[in-house]
């Protein structure tokens, strides 16, 4: 059973076919430095350290980790023709909202 609603290769919109490359690169650029933050937070010899830098460390950790779940599964939804679209009502999210942020998967409704 499919949905009218779900995005399949043919209903692709121009305008963000159009702005898929930056998009791409946004993003791949986004996961490097978030994979590079992790590398650095996980690195990092503190012997005299307080338990409230590490509480930062891990809630930076933390973040880091949850937006790159969000990129790729942003990449992923590229890569299936599905992106671009509300995860949870199908509708279009604005080419605006996704250049602002490239990972979301929501539209502006189902995100409040």
């Amino acid at each position: 059973m499919t949905s009218t609603l779900m995005p399949t290769p043919d209903r692709r919109r121009p305008e963000l076919v159009a702005n898929l490359r930056l998009l791409r690169a946004n993003l791949e650029a986004q996961r490097a430095f978030h994979m590079r933050q992790l590398a650095e937070l996980s690195g990092r010899d503190r012997p005299f350290e307080t338990v409230h830098a590490a509480g930062q460390d891990e809630f930076l950790a933390d973040a880091a980790r949850r937006t790159l779940g969000a990129i790729e599964t942003a990449l992923n939804r590229m890569r299936t023709h599905r992106y671009g679209f509300c995860l949870y009502c199908g509708a279009e999210i604005p080419l605006s909202r996704l250049r602002m942020m490239p990972q979301t998967d929501s539209c502006v409704g189902c995100a409040t």
